[in-house]
């Protein structure tokens, strides 16, 4: 290292640096060409980084015979670029000023003023202020920015408006996750930016594509501890279990202990068909509690997170969204003034399929997608009091789970049983890690 770069570090009182940058070998031809990645590299602390990278551009900024030099366009552009695991710090959320891209557009305006007056929008403006954001990004950054300005971008908008910031661990997941072991990234910006891309002819990806097939079931499979009990025991336990439903107190146990068996044999040699399982565990369809056992066994720190978070976090603000769909008004209008949290919470659940953007997918060479009808069904399928259940469950054809609502009963359907519980919530929740412990791709 020369003394170019020992005296722009000392001259910005960042001493501290010296030893690093010699480590490396950065001097001043390389000092002078340094790009967002490497600081990042070179500059572990954000606070040294940050302080950095401003004295870094002043450097380039100052006059020289008259001529202001250009700050380099790897900072000029974008802040230091971060890894994918990395979170968007406090110091990047301002990146973008969501309100004034909003401005710009007509249609950006109302969708202010909705936010502004009633704190919140509804689907269509979410999707018409995901493309006008999207376009911005595009404008600035060209088809393909970096996760991490697409980041950026998230944070700014739930930032600047918390009435769209996600419950989840940063706040802005909904609008932009990055991809992780070979998983893509997801998101409304993400989703919109593809769209974007396939429209444009003949447009190649910058990004080699690697062949890597993610089976859905094995990216979500959980890492299974060691068993307690021999496979010997195991496999007497599991012949007792087929033939006994008393006393339910050894039931219980017995199916404990063979858990971690029971999950490994349904993953071995690809995954095993609901009626398999069902056939060498039917304790499943008759005894109360068993797929929610099995899942507290398989994800300790997930098994409660709906029943526990649904009424008190979600139920209101998927209500407020509902209130502006159109779909939603005929359900809307039979929830009472004064119904209770929990009734609210069952409300919510029933309109929620009305609020998310349907799947498509393509059977042969046809695009299907679902109609609102199909998915709300899907979802819950509800029937009229008085409905023959023998004659509703031989005539169902679905080979998943799925909850059904007959009367003011809830259940989850399985393979021609039904599977009785007290709550609309606590249906769905069991009919949802039915699909974890029996290892079942979601339908489409």
């Amino acid at each position: 290292m020369d003394d170019f770069v020992k005296d722009r570090l000392r001259e910005w009182q960042l001493e501290s640096l010296i030893q690093r940058f010699e480590e490396e070998l950065i001097d001043e031809a390389a000092f002078k060409v340094l790009d967002s990645s490497v600081i990042a590299k070179l500059i572990t602390r954000i606070g040294l980084r940050v302080r950095f990278i401003e004295s870094y551009k002043n450097l380039f900024r100052t006059q020289d015979n008259g001529i202001a030099k250009e700050v380099p366009a790897a900072l000029a552009l974008s802040p230091p670029r971060l890894d994918s695991e990395t979170t968007v710090s406090s110091t990047h959320v301002s990146a973008f000023n969501i309100r004034e891209v909003l401005n710009k557009t007509l249609e950006g305006k109302g969708i202010l003023a909705s936010m502004d007056t009633e704190n919140a929008i509804n689907v269509k403006q979410r999707r018409a202020m995901t493309r006008i954001c999207v376009s911005h990004l595009i404008e600035r950054f060209g088809e393909y920015p970096s996760s991490t300005t697409k980041a950026q971008l998230g944070a700014s908008i739930s930032e600047q408006f918390p009435c769209l910031k996600d419950e989840r661990e940063q706040g802005y997941e909904a609008w932009f996750c990055p991809g992780h072991n070979h998983r893509p990234a997801v998101g409304f910006l993400e989703e919109c930016l593809r769209n974007r891309r396939k429209r444009i002819p003949g447009r190649q990806s910058p990004y080699p594509r690697t062949a890597v097939a993610v089976d859905a079931r094995s990216s979500r499979s959980p890492i299974l501890p060691e068993s307690d009990i021999s496979q010997d025991r195991a496999m007497e336990m599991k012949e007792w279990l087929k033939n006994n439903i008393w006393p339910q107190e050894q039931v219980r146990d017995y199916m404990v202990d063979t858990a971690i068996h029971r999950a490994q044999w349904i993953r071995s040699d690809g995954s095993k068909s609901l009626p398999e399982i069902l056939a060498e565990y039917p304790r499943f369809l008759d005894t109360p509690g068993m797929i929610a056992q099995d899942f507290a066994i398989l994800y300790p720190e997930k098994s409660e997170k709906l029943t526990t978070s649904w009424v008190q976090m979600f139920s209101t603000k998927v209500l407020q969204l509902a209130k502006k769909e159109r779909n939603a008004q005929s359900l809307l209008a039979q929830l009472k003034e004064d119904a209770t949290a929990d009734e609210r919470g069952d409300m919510a659940l029933r309109v929620l399929p009305l609020l998310l953007p349907g799947h498509v997918f393509k059977v042969a060479k046809k695009t299907v997608r679902p109609s609102v009808d199909e998915a709300r069904k899907a979802f819950i399928d509800t029937q009229l009091a008085g409905t023959n259940i023998p004659e509703y469950l031989r005539a169902q054809a679905r080979s998943e789970p799925f909850v059904a609502v007959i009367g003011s009963q809830a259940f989850t359907v399985m393979q021609g049983a039904t599977l009785l519980n007290t709550t609309l919530l606590g249906t769905v929740d069991i009919c949802f890690k039915s699909f974890f412990v029996f290892d079942i791709v979601y339908p489409k």
